[in-house]
């Protein structure tokens, strides 16, 4: 009869992409795929905007109908880092925590300028995409302690 709780069970190495995966939800796995698939997109719609085709941009109130200014690049640097960040998040690399949690705070900060440029300029035009980046954000702080695996975290 096999013990139950046989001990080279826990002296085999773990798969620490599959480990990281599982720890995070559903809704972070499907967010990241659309990450991963909008930092596609944003090559050929970079190109095509480049050689003079209108292409629309917009985040969180920022608009734009080219890459060749200030907001479209600022949309298309967003689109692009997001999205090399939901690739890291969803294949489990190590950094990929750190800099998703980096990513959201630099979201929330855009959020808040741009609302208080708008606010300032022509009334409030508050956009609730970014209500979906508050909880992306407290997840990540919660996978913190996890996201190492198993064999060190004995003392969590």
């Amino acid at each position: 009869m096999k013990p139950i709780l046989d001990s080279s069970e826990f002296s085999q190495p773990i798969n620490i992409v599959r480990y990281r995966r599982s720890l995070l939800p559903w809704w972070i796995k499907g967010f990241s795929w659309l990450f991963m698939i909008f930092g596609v997109m944003i090559f050929p719609i970079s190109v095509m905007s480049i050689f003079g085709v209108p292409t629309e941009l917009s985040l969180y109130g920022i608009e734009s109908t080219s890459i060749l200014n200030l907001n479209g690049a600022l949309v298309t640097i967003m689109f692009l880092i997001s999205g090399i960040v939901g690739f890291a998040l969803f294949y489990g690399k190590d950094w990929a925590l750190n800099a998703g949690l980096v990513l959201c705070a630099a979201h929330l900060l855009l959020v808040v300028l741009v609302y208080a440029l708008q606010l300032a300029t022509h009334g409030s035009n508050l956009r609730f995409e970014f209500i979906l980046v508050v909880p992306f954000f407290i997840k990540l702080l919660k996978l913190r302690p996890l996201w190492d695996g198993p064999q060190n975290n004995a003392s969590i």
